[in-house]
């Protein structure tokens, strides 16, 4: 991947899938990781020496240099707006991890800095733009399954409490995770399932801690209605030991498709029992079913590269920001439905 011309990037937050922006940054020909920021000096300093780039533990200094154009964001997910926010502000464009934010007005506010400001702002799917996920979007559009009747998310992983004690604790607390096991691991997927099944509108759903010490929960379970009269499930949790493989499966009146881990495992289309899709899909990340630090960055880079591009090129990112709202809306709706016992219609009101 080699872009036209050379762009300065810095990262926010390297403690954790920081690092792996980092490394899908030097994977990009012209691709400049210029600096980091992070407030924990001993692990900024050791990733600065290990990617050679300069190291702040106030980001706002970072914020200041020219020759950043690009700031990705990947600080605990509560944090994603005021970093983002001036970020903007302070004239970068800004790729975040997911999700965008945990709060629908703090996303609008990401968005409307967004428009002020003239800067891009985009949220890591990076599993969106695989082959198989892209192959079997165009298909849904093309009706090559028929009318959809049903969709799945499946995420089925484990995480231990050590995962939730680290790192100050943020994950699994709802004023910087946002959630558990659905705005944090299955947010993606979630993403997936809308992205090809269409909009969705209701859920009623249960959530609940099964296996943890933290504030929000490890097992999501919601039915969805889809504003096309398909009907859905939700299944995200972190109590599956020892961890299983991240699923999305499309279900049409003429056809099925089903997505796991970055690959297709069914086509199946009546009249068509021979075919195949063009591109199966290559990119097998089991290993965060366990561990989530066994990302392969393949797909981040691929992301990273596209925005770059978009901002070269003065057009709007592959994933934009309404893009990213959507799961989010998704997951605070369940969590509603789950504290109310009653179904929650979207769009969601205040």
């Amino acid at each position: 991947m080699a872009l036209p011309r050379k762009i300065g990037l810095g990262v926010i937050g390297v403690g954790g899938i920081g690092k792996a922006h980092c490394r899908s940054i030097k994977q990009i020909e012209n691709a400049e990781l210029v600096a980091i920021a992070d407030i924990d000096e001993p692990v900024a300093g050791a990733i600065g020496e290990e990617f050679g780039c300069e190291v702040y533990t106030d980001y706002h200094k970072m914020l200041q240099r020219e020759d950043i154009e690009i700031i990705n964001v990947a600080t605990p997910s509560g944090m994603h707006g005021e970093h983002s926010i001036d970020a903007m502000r302070a004239g970068k464009h800004v790729l975040s991890e997911k999700p965008l934010e945990i709060t629908l007005p703090k996303i609008d506010q990401m968005i409307a800095v967004s428009k002020e400001t003239g800067m891009k702002l985009s949220s890591i799917f990076q599993n969106r733009l695989g082959d198989a996920a892209q192959q079997i979007h165009r298909a849904a559009q093309r009706n090559a399954f028929g009318r959809l009747i049903y969709g799945e998310a499946s995420v089925k992983w484990h995480r231990t409490q050590e995962y939730y004690d680290k790192n100050g604790g943020w994950r699994g607390t709802w004023r910087w995770d946002g959630g558990g096991s659905l705005m944090n691991q299955s947010v993606h997927y979630i993403d997936l399932l809308q992205w090809f099944m269409g909009p969705v509108k209701s859920v009623r759903a249960r959530t609940a801690v099964m296996n943890h010490k933290i504030e929000t929960e490890d097992l999501g379970v919601a039915t969805v209605e889809f504003a096309n009269g398909a009907l859905g499930a939700i299944v995200g949790t972190t109590s599956a030991y020892p961890g299983y493989s991240a699923r999305v499966d499309v279900f049409g009146t003429q056809g099925t498709a089903i997505w796991e881990n970055g690959e297709i495992k069914a086509w199946n289309i009546v009249g068509r029992e021979d075919a195949k899709p063009p591109v199966a899909g290559s990119e097998a990340a089991s290993g965060t079913a366990a561990d989530p630090m066994a990302l392969s960055v393949q797909g981040h880079a691929r992301q990273i590269y596209l925005f770059a591009l978009a901002v070269i090129e003065g057009r709007e990112p592959e994933v934009t920001a309404q893009d990213a709202r959507k799961a989010v809306e998704i997951i605070l709706a369940i969590y509603r439905s789950s504290q109310t016992g009653e179904p929650v219609e979207l769009p969601l009101k205040a």
